[in-house]
């Protein structure tokens, strides 16, 4: 949510592309946890990338994401565009 939120902030992309690329950004990164990328690279010492990156694969999280990403798009298509075109 904060992902969307903050590139709606910057632009006005398309509800329904931001979404997808926010799904297919969150699901690559959780691969990434999967196959351990973050070990594999030698970044496992430095705190920062696993913040970053996160260290731990849970499928619940692509669950999260999912239903994070929908919340945020109907809220953003249904009830802050609604309120954008009254003031318009």
């Amino acid at each position: 949510m904060v992902l969307y939120s903050f590139f709606k902030s910057i632009a006005d992309f398309d509800s329904i592309r931001l979404s997808i690329f926010i799904i297919a950004f969150s699901f690559a990164i959780e691969t990434l946890q999967y196959f351990k990328v973050i070990r594999l690279l030698g970044f496992r010492e430095n705190n920062f990338t696993r913040i970053v990156f996160g260290s731990v694969f849970d499928p619940w999280d692509l669950l999260a994401y999912l239903i994070g990403v929908c919340f945020i798009f109907c809220i953003d298509r249904f009830i802050i565009s609604k309120c954008l075109e009254k003031e318009i």
